[in-house]
């Protein structure tokens, strides 16, 4: 039918430009971005559609023409409400426009504007709309990513210390924004009737390349960039100026960036009177190095250098006040304005620096010292007391170490310093002596190499003590250099100067000799008297054999006092025994002694025991003899004469010490006691005149009772 109108379109040029028209606006139709669809205003379906519906919807065009726009709404309720708001437009032929959500054949929804015009459908007669439906997806991301970028800008302007603003090409403000934006602008004051040039001043700093903030607001407008450092409400700031172009690239005014550089500004300021000050402390550390500080160059030095660590050296001045002299700088001026630091050696007033400003180079009033400077001055007083300390300590080291070397030198011992992997660091005159080194040769050689070869493991075991316990003493045994074996004693302290140990050495080789002597005599002597006393012991048991024989020629009155005489020759036979027995010539185990005895006097009466209770106590035989004489006589005169009439009873013996200082010796019978006359007081006796010789020659002290028995207590100092 298209064709066929196209052939009665031959020859008439009116109807050949119609439906060249017609065929434009068809290739505009289907080629839209828009959406656009005819519909029919009776029975609202869709009379025709462009390609755009299934780029946007989802829909081929022969899929939607022929059916209701319903499925191109969210729900039905929607597509009444809709077609309720396009009656208007058939009624009155008005155009609407409005921003509507739309549903794809997925089912998700978007954003869309819908321009809704009235049309009359050609060759039918009957009335219709043109939709025209913009998928507005993409325009609100742009936008909404735009009110997003705006809002992170004005967070990030409201946090960050910079000002962000816009001029017209008059110069004047169209936005101000930023942190310090509401303190900056002047009360009351319109923005758009300010320029930057009433904000912002000129800085002394000012690269000189960029200019000042006319320059390059001037610049800007021109369609150059620029940057140059301004001042405002007493704070610095960077400020870089750009063009401000239209999307056609017309330049339609400026856009200003300023940074608050107010902190850095000062820290490099700190920074410049800082690097001032270290290089005055560095000059003050390399003369200290190079001239030594008992130079006076030195203090010159220091007095003429401090000035180049302050803010205004030309008007800097500085003294320093010594017990021995005092130092100014050239063309020195004592001012009003002064700072005084006084210097301390070992916590002890020793002078003082000062320094002044003169006040005549300034028009107005001199300017205050700085904290940097003041602190400068802290340190510089520090520097030289410390060096002047220093100076006495090495002094005194030195004194120190010239008396060491002294001592060292000439002392008779000798004298070893010592590493901590045991090699001889120094050694003494005396010390070379002994070993017969020479002191290169001694000098880094292990003690070990020395040492004779029975002695290493054994050091080996005291050394890890004497590193544990600080010190040690003992003895070892060197071989010299000619061969010689030496035994040397010594006394060794740990870490007298970190990892140095000092170890102080005798010779002891002689007197181990003499003592090795002298041990040999005394083993000598003691063989000599141990075999004295076996020949008198001997002889004691001769004698009282032959009183045995004697008594058996006697009667029994004689007999008696013979036998008394044997039991005491006895006593003192035992007392030689134990002398010969023990391997000790003296003292004597007392308990023991008395034990033997004891045994030897129960035979002179079956029918009385002997009871022994003795602690062990050690005493010389000089008096272990007396105390078991005394014992044998009391023991006897109980046996013999405590119990007549054949009686059995006991005698009990106790001996123990009091402390360190007595003995107590007790012997107890439950016999009948003393006659009358000797318990009056009438103890003539050859037993009891014999007791109490014997007790005072030990120095010790009797006491008697006859209460139920004779009880003897002896006291005797040990």
């Amino acid at each position: 039918m298209r064709r066929g109108g196209s052939r009665a379109a031959v020859g008439n040029p009116a109807a050949s430009a119609d439906i060249r028209v017609t065929e434009i606006l068809q290739a505009i139709f289907a080629n839209l971005n828009h959406v656009i669809l005819v519909i029919d205003g009776h029975s609202r379906t869709v009379v025709q559609a462009n390609d755009a519906v299934e780029r946007v919807f989802g829909y081929r065009p022969e899929e939607v023409i022929g059916t209701t726009t319903e499925s191109l709404h969210i729900d039905t309720e929607h597509f009444t409400e809709f077609a309720t708001r396009g009656n208007p437009v058939l009624d009155r032929e008005e155009t609407f426009i409005v921003e509507y959500p739309m549903r794809r054949r997925d089912g998700s929804h978007f954003p869309a504007e819908i321009r809704v015009s009235a049309v009359e459908l050609p060759g039918t007669g009957l009335s219709g709309v043109v939709a025209i439906i913009q998928d507005l997806s993409e325009q609100k991301r742009n936008e909404e990513l735009q009110r997003t970028s705006r809002q992170k800008l004005g967070l990030v302007l409201e946090k960050v210390p910079s000002i962000l603003w816009t001029t017209d090409l008059h110069r004047h403000f169209t936005s101000f924004q930023g942190r310090d934006a509401a303190e900056l602008l002047p009360e009351a004051s319109a923005i758009e009737r300010l320029t930057p040039h009433d904000i912002f001043q000129h800085s002394r700093r000012a690269d000189s390349d960029a200019g000042t903030l006319p320059r390059c607001i001037h610049g800007a407008i021109e369609g150059q960039s620029c940057s140059c450092i301004a001042t405002a409400g007493g704070r610095t700031y960077t400020i870089r100026v750009d063009p401000l172009r239209e999307p056609g690239g017309t330049i339609s005014g400026t856009i200003g960036v300023a940074h608050d550089v107010t902190e850095r500004e000062r820290l490099l300021n700190e920074k410049r009177e800082r690097e001032k000050e270290l290089q005055c402390l560095n000059r003050l550390s390399q003369l200290t190095i190079e001239h030594g500080v008992q130079s006076d160059r030195l203090y010159e030095e220091v007095v003429n250098g401090v000035a180049d660590g302050f803010q205004y050296p030309k008007a800097t001045h500085c003294r320093l006040i010594l017990p021995s002299n005092e130092y100014r700088s050239a063309h020195f001026r004592e001012t009003v304005n002064a700072h005084v630091r006084e210097l301390s050696v070992h916590g002890n007033a020793y002078g003082r620096l000062e320094v002044y400003i003169d006040t005549q180079l300034f028009e107005e009033t001199a300017p205050p010292f700085l904290r940097e400077e003041e602190t400068l001055l802290d340190v510089i007083v520090e520097r030289i007391g410390a060096a002047i300390e220093q100076r006495i300590d090495n002094e005194a080291l030195l004194e120190s170490s010239r008396k060491f070397t002294a001592v060292f030198e000439s002392a008779l011992d000798a004298i070893a310093l010592i590493d901590d992997d045991r090699r001889y660091i120094d050694l003494n005159s005396a010390a070379l002596e002994l070993t017969g080194l020479s002191s290169e040769e001694a000098r880094g050689r292990s003690i070990s190499e020395i040492m004779h070869e029975a002695d290493p493991d054994s050091f080996n075991t005291r050394w890890q003590q004497f590193k544990e316990r600080g010190w040690s003493t003992g003895e070892f045994r060197l071989v010299r250099s000619d061969g010689q074996i030496r035994t040397v004693e010594f006394y060794a302290v740990a870490n007298v100067l970190p990892g140095v140990h000092l170890s102080v050495n005798r010779d002891i080789t002689d007197r181990k000799q003499y003592e090795q002597q002298l041990e040999a005599a005394v083993a000598e002597r003691e063989s000599l008297i141990r075999e004295i006393h076996h020949r008198v012991k001997n002889n004691l048991q001769l004698v009282s054999s032959m009183l045995s024989l004697q008594m058996q020629t006697l009667d029994r009155t004689d007999r008696r006092v013979l036998d008394t005489a044997r039991a005491r020759v006895n006593a003192l036979a035992l007392a030689y025994e134990q002398l010969v027995r023990s391997d000790r010539v003296a003292p004597a185990e007392l308990n023991s002694y008395l034990g033997r005895l004891t045994a030897s006097l129960s035979e002179l009466n079956e029918r009385v025991s002997i009871d022994l209770d003795a602690t062990s106590v050690t005493v010389d035989i000089d008096r272990a003899i007396p105390i078991a004489l005394i014992v044998n006589e009391l023991v006897t005169n109980s046996m013999e004469h405590g119990f007549p009439e054949n009686r059995s009873g006991s005698v009990r013996i106790t001996v123990g010490a009091v402390g360190d200082e007595e003995i107590v010796l007790t012997v107890a019978d439950n016999g009948c006691g003393l006659p009358p006359r000797e318990n009056a007081g009438d103890r003539t006796g050859l037993g009891l005149q014999l007791v109490r010789s014997f007790a005072e020659q030990l120095g010790g002290s009797m006491s008697i009772n006859s209460d139920g028995g004779v009880r003897v207590e002896l006291r005797v100092p040990r």
